[in-house]
């Protein structure tokens, strides 16, 4: 893949996200995890930021939901200090399941971060010019730090 095609199609992943949001993107998940330092050097030269997780399990096949039993046991075994979740949105299970898992997470002293506090990093939008609007935590995708 050129370096041409990997900022295009950064473009469109970051014109759909911003439709979406309202906000530019900043933060970069390679899909399925695969990379290399010629990728994260391009991307990184216009601005984006990798992040990575440190955990996360097969909840995007939405033909194969487990239940929200299974993907509350599943995240909850997983949970670190520092860990980042990767929780894909299709997930149905995830869904059922979030709001036991934030509040069990809460009662056992974890806090949940942005990617911006966790950064310490916030800029204009590397490839859509001109576009300033402040972040909109909101609306910003399930990935969380956690702390205990």
């Amino acid at each position: 893949m050129s370096d041409e095609l990997i900022i295009e199609e950064l473009k469109k992943v970051e014109d759909h996200y911003y439709a979406l949001t309202g906000n530019p993107m900043h933060y970069v998940r390679p899909p399925r995890g695969t990379f290399n330092e010629r990728t994260l050097d391009v991307s990184k030269k216009y601005g984006y930021h990798h992040i990575f997780w440190s955990f996360a399990y097969v909840d995007w096949n939405t033909d194969d939901q487990k239940g929200k039993a299974y993907a509350y046991e599943k995240i909850m075994d997983r949970v670190h200090p520092g860990a980042i979740l990767l929780l894909h949105s299709v997930s149905t299970d995830n869904r059922d399941a979030l709001g036991e898992v934030i509040d069990q997470l809460k009662a056992e002293g974890y806090t949940f971060k942005s990617l911006d506090e966790l950064t310490g990093k916030h800029s204009a939008s590397p490839i859509i010019s001109g576009q300033t609007s402040e972040p909109q935590f909101g609306l910003q995708p399930f990935v969380t730090w956690i702390n205990p």
